[in-house]
């Protein structure tokens, strides 16, 4: 698991190295050095079985819809599938995506909307019961013949910016046609903003 997480912490620092190129930024490191600490989350994810009528009827769920706090979420998933993004965004539809043998999903997060000022949108997630589908078999029956997603198991790993960067949106996302859309905020003080939120 060490190495594994030594693995995803590489795949993060390339994939901000690409996105400040994406930017125009002045170096390529410019993201990258921002995440210098690392202090990265590897969870592992198990979703047990649940009878599939509980899911459809909304007595239980998954995981419900949220958007990820940090910068990029890099997530492994398995076959079973659930995971649905809203699409369009703030429209309350949601499209499922497809596992996809030897993938991994990038998902941009709420920091890395903030900097890229809207460029990148941050993904509102959720995981449900999955579709159908026979050839996965995503589906399974109890004992009294009543329908049950299989259990789901997936690996996220989620990184941020150190504490103390501020996060504001960078040169090249913002020009007088397209102003800044948020005030400035340390990528530690909008965490504990979010968290305020949730549990307030």
């Amino acid at each position: 698991m060490e190495s594994f997480f030594l693995l995803c912490r590489d795949l993060i620092h390339n994939i901000l190295r690409a996105l400040a190129t994406a930017l125009s930024l002045p170096s390529s490191t410019q993201l990258s050095s921002t995440h210098a600490k690392s202090l990265f989350q590897l969870r592992l994810l198990h979703y047990p079985p649940v009878p599939l009528s509980l899911l459809t009827a909304g007595a239980k769920s998954r995981i419900s819809a949220h958007s990820d706090f940090g910068t990029l979420t890099i997530l492994f998933q398995d076959a079973i599938g659930g995971l649905e993004i809203e699409s369009p965004p703030a429209s309350g539809s949601f499209i499922p995506v497809l596992p996809i043998p030897g993938t991994v999903l990038v998902n941009v997060g709420d920091l890395m909307e903030r900097w890229s000022n809207g460029r990148w949108r941050s993904t509102v997630h959720r995981v449900v019961a999955p579709p159908p589908d026979p050839e996965r078999g995503t589906q399974g029956q109890q004992g009294d013949g009543e329908e049950v997603c299989k259990a789901r198991y997936s690996i996220p790993f989620f990184a941020t910016a150190d504490p103390e960067t501020m996060i504001e949106a960078l040169p090249g996302c913002w020009d007088e046609k397209n102003p800044k859309k948020h005030e400035p905020v340390t990528a530690w003080g909008y965490v504990q903003m979010r968290m305020a939120a949730l549990y307030s």
